[in-house]
């Protein structure tokens, strides 16, 4: 059976954005593990909409974000995914009525669909990877596409032939206030108590992140062997199905390397990861974790499923961006005996490292704010019903 819990927080001073009054939207989304970059994207996105006075159910899965939202000030469905779709379609609908269904991939997109068909309401569909999720089958009964990146955006057009001006861009953005804070130096990133610079790995601990960790052994025998007098602590946040992989790993790794050691943190809110990312000095992260990690002015390496991106600077910062920091595929990877040269450049260079700081997080500001992206989103959604 349906379990729907109501939030029970009373918002204030909302606006509406050419429409006539609030929207009952439902998000649908589905995921393996209990937390990723998908939650955090869905999490913002209905946080958001509640802002602009909007009633906003969403259907998901997990533990935590089901909490999160809540207190937002968002409806919870809790559904059983794993069920038919269709019969899980009807029995939203057969409860509530809504005016738009905001459906995220595979299963979700399919109830998602589902549910705007029986309502003979409009949808509109996210794309978060590299996939295509049955697309030729039903873009032409969305109202609109959007794509987390501008390599998906031009991977679905072509393969779909769907007219660009129904797939538009609508990144991963990053809370205003990691862009706000003040950017640390490597001096003052310099962890006295341990001796060390601190190096953060930023993903979910699943079997599916294997190249983002290789990234790391790769990235850090460099360091470890050109920077012998300094020692290094890898922080590992998270959780995930692959834990004692990632941990069998990583031991062996710094068994083999005297000044690098590993510590294992496990779970950590949203709020406190801004604060380890800005005082470690470097970060491997992929997707909305790289752009976390580049906006708390910390060098960052992107790797995600689709491959390495290499450290985020210049060329490499505007392929970051195209693909979603690791989450397109491309033909050449730009981490070449250019990029390891740099990345040793950084830390031997005070000046260097700051400069990269700035102008790195500079560059992606203006595109991935939180509350630019809660506009633009706001406005999409609310266009697409009117």
């Amino acid at each position: 059976m349906a379990d729907r819990v109501r939030a029970g927080v009373a918002l204030s001073g909302v606006a509406f954005f050419g429409i006539g009054g609030p929207l009952r939207i439902l998000i649908t989304m589905h995921a393996v593990s209990d937390w990723g970059g998908l939650h955090e994207n869905i999490y913002f996105a209905a946080k958001s909409l509640v802002s602009r006075g909007h009633i906003v159910d969403v259907l998901c899965t997990g533990t935590r974000l089901p909490d999160l939202l809540l207190i937002a000030g968002v409806n919870v469905l809790r559904y059983g995914l794993d069920e038919d779709s269709a019969a899980t379609a009807r029995r939203i609908a057969a409860v509530d009525s809504y005016d738009l269904v905001y459906c995220h991939p595979f299963v979700a997109r399919e109830v998602g669909v589902r549910v705007a068909g029986i309502l003979g309401i409009p949808f509109v569909a996210s794309f978060h990877g590299n996939y295509l999720d049955a697309y030729s089958t039903w873009f032409d009964r969305a109202r609109i596409t959007t794509a987390v990146s501008p390599a998906l955006v031009n991977m679905l057009c072509r393969e779909t032939n769907v007219s660009p001006e129904l797939v538009v861009t609508m990144r991963n953005g990053v809370d205003d206030q990691i862009f706000d804070c003040r950017i640390l130096t490597l001096d003052e990133k310099l962890n006295i108590s341990s001796g060390t610079y601190d190096v953060v790995v930023l993903s979910r601990l699943d079997p599916d992140k294997r190249l983002l960790w290789d990234s790391v052994f790769s990235g850090m025998a460099l360091l470890a062997a050109q920077h012998p007098g300094r020692r290094w602590r890898i922080r590992v946040p998270g959780d995930g199905n692959g834990v004692s992989e990632a941990d069998r790993l990583f031991t062996e790794f710094s068994r083999h390397h005297d000044n690098v050691e590993v510590e294992w943190l496990g779970w950590m809110s949203m709020s406190d990861v801004p604060r380890i990312l800005r005082r470690s000095s470097l970060v491997f992260a992929s997707g909305r974790g790289a752009a976390q990690g580049i906006a708390a002015g910390t060098p960052t390496i992107a790797t995600g499923s689709q491959g390495t991106f290499g450290l985020q600077t210049g060329r490499r910062l505007d392929i970051g961006l195209w693909g979603n920091f690791g989450g397109f595929p491309i033909p050449i990877s730009p981490w070449t005996d250019e990029g390891d040269i740099e990345l040793v450049r950084l830390f031997g260079d005070y000046d260097s490292y700051g400069i990269e700081q700035v102008r790195s997080r500079a560059r992606i500001a203006p595109l991935l704010r939180q509350s630019r992206i809660d506009l633009e989103l706001g406005s999409l959604l609310e266009q697409a019903v009117g």
